[in-house]
């Protein structure tokens, strides 16, 4: 895959980064939200979105397609807002926050199928 239809991809609400996707699955772990948490790791179970030739092989910025249903997108969306209003944070995320979560999953939400 070349990178102008690769960027074109990875910016559909659906494509999330295997971060961005590990992340969420610690936080609705920590909100004992097993359903979704499962669902999330089966995502990245899945193959990656191919990579152009020069993509740096990090796992962590491998894109990933969600195929939730409607429900499922606003249950996690609803998960992380209550995650950010109890503080809730990763490893990963403690110093900068859940800036642009919400926001992605709202975009993801909103999707038409």
């Amino acid at each position: 895959m070349e990178w102008p239809q690769y960027k074109l991809m990875c910016d559909q609400p659906e494509y999330w980064s295997g971060w961005m996707l590990e992340q969420c699955i610690d936080l609705l772990g920590q909100l004992h939200s097993d359903q979704l948490q499962a669902v999330l790791s089966q995502a990245l179970q899945q193959p990656a979105l191919p990579r152009p030739a020069d993509h740096q092989d990090h796992r962590s910025t491998h894109m990933f397609r969600l195929s939730l249903s409607s429900q499922q997108r606003c249950d996690v969306l609803a998960d992380l807002r209550r995650a950010k209003a109890m503080g809730l944070s990763t490893a990963a995320t403690q110093k900068r926050g859940l800036g642009g979560f919400l926001e992605a999953w709202q975009a993801y939400a909103q999707q038409k199928n």
